[in-house]
């Protein structure tokens, strides 16, 4: 299965960063970090991520390559 980005899988939830964030619990601009950023993830919020973004956490890429 592919991995997709934060990022990719935020738009194809139709979601924008605001409206993610606050799905998931934590500010936007902490958001942004993390799609950017998406090593920085700490485990407990790659569960919270998948949901908010209706896919499975093997599904999303937490690595720092692209």
């Amino acid at each position: 299965m592919d991995q997709i980005t934060l990022r990719a899988a935020r738009e194809a939830a139709g979601l924008d960063t605001k409206a993610a964030a606050a799905r998931i619990g934590v500010a936007d601009t902490r958001l942004e970090t993390w799609e950017s950023k998406p090593q920085n993830v700490p485990g407990l919020y790659g569960n919270r991520i998948a949901a908010a973004y209706g896919v499975s956490v093997d599904r999303l890429n937490f690595s720092a390559e692209r």
